[in-house]
């Protein structure tokens, strides 16, 4: 509402779907509850949108799976599309793709990086 008072135009609110954010966010609506598109508390003229900011739920995801070395860095998924099966994502084979491409020009891993591949104990900085 303050940003609205100095002259912004807040259309969107972006978040990492922390529960505290979401807990927040569903309080934009009476009752509160969870969608992408509530009334605008300062503008009723136009709406406010709920965004998940995807690109930080990634790096969680590829977080997690690099902390998985008890687990010799296998990932496990259901099927989202009926959940009544496991896969199995694995990151040997990942970092075996890297490392069958890297000096390549066409890639499948596009942008998979060495960077994006380190063990969590490397990736402080000195």
């Amino acid at each position: 509402m303050r940003l609205e008072e100095i002259g912004f135009k807040v259309r969107g609110m972006a978040t990492d779907d922390n529960s505290i954010n979401r807990a927040a966010e569903g309080n934009f609506a009476n009752p509160p509850k969870l969608q992408v598109k509530y009334d605008h508390p300062a503008d009723k003229s136009c709406p406010l949108f709920y965004v998940i900011d995807s690109v930080h739920i990634l790096k969680c995801v590829r977080n997690n799976w690099l902390n998985k070395h008890k687990n010799d860095y296998y990932f496990y998924y259901p099927d989202f599309d009926t959940l009544k099966n496991v896969f199995t994502a694995s990151l040997p084979s990942v970092r075996k793709l890297y490392d069958l491409e890297c000096s390549s020009l066409l890639k499948f891993g596009y942008g998979l990086t060495h960077e994006a591949l380190r063990q969590p104990i490397w990736k402080g900085k000195m």
